[in-house]
């Protein structure tokens, strides 16, 4: 008797997330089809409104029962209505099979009679036929997957056809055309369409979000999103509301939900860990990454906020390097930004840089000792950051070098030859190297005696 959807069930199964909920019920109707009258009539068509009501006092269908509350929340249920879809999910026309599960998530509802677990039944209204379908209740259980099945024989639940129109606030139709954009850069923009008869308004939720969203005004049918995160696909859901009464008498119905998924394209992402150098000779370079080239089409870097050049982007975490081969004097403003085609620029990063040259300090105070029979101390006064050494001449040939330790007071003592000499120092790094001091040396002579030296000698 059930063949027809035991493999139905079984495609359903495996697509199905189920852990973690209070209870998982499948509801099919595939033997009772429901119609347009009483006894006769053509099937109900696809797309109508099934509601669901919880028998909170275990009593039968009453009119004090109400839908469960439709959330992800303690109590609340996945749906608390869906669409006929006989045709197409059963090829039975007037029946339907819920896809996906009916479910609870988090606590469990004890109708009066203490059971521990809550009792439902189902309603259809066809008010423009003056009749509706109401089934008797069903009880849903705790752990794997209840099994409801509707018609008439044993273990099955019977629908009842009743003239008149449905007691309470009756649903309005669904929203229709309902999509959403994929193609902006800075939002995400829903749009839909409604008869917008005897309506008040759209609930809006954002898969994921909370809470609901109200637009209270039937001729707004739209809504637009800028703050979802761009690059990945969000689930929009959509419902007409129609509110009955007033005051504390009021009562909201909903639509069945309509359903569509939206993108907002992602930017540029901003570069990051990007330098600008000051240690290499005659250039400068610019390097940069990034953790993601989702919406990256290339990089523009810029000096000075003039562009310098385009380059082709790699894989996440690649280290680009753009090197300035033509810089200017001076220290001056690199960046980086990422670009797209079509989203346009991205964010800056930006540090400055300089080109490394030979260094540009001034030696001051060059003077060699006169008062010692084996070495002459030169001893000079600087302060120069871009220098690693310092080299040091007499009569134009280089007599050594000492390494920059900070200064500003620097000496070097060697044994120099007999004699007098003319002494020069010049700074030096991996770059170049700088100009000679401005004055050279003071010649120094050696005394005619002296007592800590044999033999008359000169030093210089």
């Amino acid at each position: 008797m059930r063949l027809r959807f035991a493999f139905l069930m079984f495609c359903m199964l495996l697509g199905a997330t189920v852990a973690n909920a209070q209870f998982n019920a499948i509801l099919v109707n595939e033997l009772q089809p429901l119609t347009l009258a009483c006894g006769s009539g053509a099937p109900v068509p696809d797309g109508t409104t099934v509601q669901i009501f919880w028998d909170s006092l275990g009593n039968g269908p009453t009119e004090d029962d109400n839908q469960p509350i439709e959330g992800p929340g303690f109590l609340q249920v996945n749906f608390n209505q869906f669409n006929l879809n006989g045709v197409e999910l059963l090829d039975v026309p007037g029946g339907f099979g819920t896809d996906p599960f009916f479910a609870m998530a988090s606590g469990i509802p004890d109708p009066a009679q203490n059971t521990g677990h809550p009792l439902y039944w189902l309603r259809v209204c066809l008010g423009d036929q003056g009749i509706f379908w109401q089934s008797d209740t069903f009880r849903v259980f705790t752990g794997g997957i209840t099994e409801v099945y509707f018609g008439v024989g044993d273990d099955l639940v019977p629908f009842t056809c009743q003239t008149g129109v449905c007691a309470g606030c009756p649903s309005p139709p669904p929203v229709e055309t309902l999509v959403a954009s994929q193609a902006f850069c800075d939002s995400i923009v829903v749009t839909w369409s409604h008869v917008q008869e005897d309506i008040d308004g759209y609930r809006l939720l954002i898969a994921g979000t909370e809470p609901y969203l109200y637009i209270p005004n039937p001729a707004t049918t739209s809504y637009t999103n800028y703050d979802l995160i761009g690059g990945q696909d969000h689930s929009f859901r959509v419902r007409a509301y129609r509110i009955c009464g007033t005051g504390q008498d009021a009562d909201t119905a909903f639509s069945t939900a309509s359903q569509t998924t939206g993108r907002k394209l992602v930017g540029p992402p901003t570069p990051q860990n990007m330098t600008a150098s000051d240690n290499q000779c005659g250039r400068v370079l610019v390097s940069w990454s990034v953790n993601t080239i989702l919406g990256l089409d290339s990089f523009v870097v810029l000096r000075d906020d003039v562009p310098l050049d385009t380059l082709d982007n790699h894989n996440a975490g690649f280290v680009e390097q753009f090197f300035d081969n033509s810089p200017l004097p001076g220290v001056h403003e690199y960046c980086v930004r990422g670009t797209s085609v079509n989203c346009s620029d991205g964010p800056e990063a930006c540090d400055n840089g300089a080109a490394g040259a030979g260094p540009t300090c001034t030696i001051t105070n060059v003077d060699g000792s006169d008062d010692d029979c084996d070495e002459i101390c030169i001893t000079w006064t600087v302060t120069c950051a871009d220098a690693d050494s310092f080299e040091i001449f007499r009569n134009n040939a280089r007599a050594g070098a000492i390494i920059n330790t900070g200064g500003p007071n620097f000496t070097f003592c060697y044994a120099a030859p007999v004699g007098t000499g003319t002494f020069q120092v010049r700074a030096k790094n991996l770059c170049g190297q700088g100009t000679l001091d401005a004055e050279p040396g003071r010649r120094r002579h050696a005394p005619w005696t002296s007592l800590r030296c044999s033999g008359n000698r000169s030093i210089g």
